[in-house]
């Protein structure tokens, strides 16, 4: 009788451990996830900070001119135009690929409304996880990028 006692509490101290070692590992792996997108974010905004478009020109400098023209089209045609190169990089790269955007908050254009996120021609997938970092470009526009998982 002592025997089958012993073995039935070791046996559910093994397993026990086992059950956590599970919950560990996966809880790791979901941290290790987190880091890497607020990661990802942060090193897409500060290569941004650092890309020039086709005419050589900076991205930032660029972008603020065009946030700060009365046309959310002039953002469009930029993004669509001589950046196009650098955001297919940046969403090539991309952990969440295709579902990357690009938001700004504090633009606003002459119907005084906020831009929806670039690019503009899709909605913002609803998703229940989303990863966000966030540059200041002026004192008024932050660049949010957004992975969309």
């Amino acid at each position: 009788m002592d025997a089958l006692i012993f073995m039935l509490v070791a046996s559910g101290a093994a397993t026990l451990l086992l059950f956590v070692a599970g919950i560990y590992s996966s809880s790791t792996n979901t941290q290790i996830t987190t880091i890497y997108n607020y990661e990802y974010g942060g090193n897409a905004l500060i290569a941004l900070h650092y890309a020039k478009d086709e005419q050589g020109k900076w991205f930032w400098n660029e972008l603020k001119n065009k946030l700060l023209s009365p046309s959310q089209a002039d953002v469009e045609d930029y993004l669509n135009g001589n950046a196009k190169y650098i955001w297919q990089n940046i969403t090539a790269s991309s952990p969440a690929g295709q579902n990357t955007a690009l938001c700004f908050q504090g633009a606003a254009f002459s119907t005084g409304q906020a831009i929806p996120c670039y690019p503009f021609s899709k909605p913002e997938p609803v998703s229940t996880t989303v990863y966000t970092s966030s540059v200041k470009i002026t004192p008024d526009i932050n660049v949010i990028i957004k992975l969309y998982y």
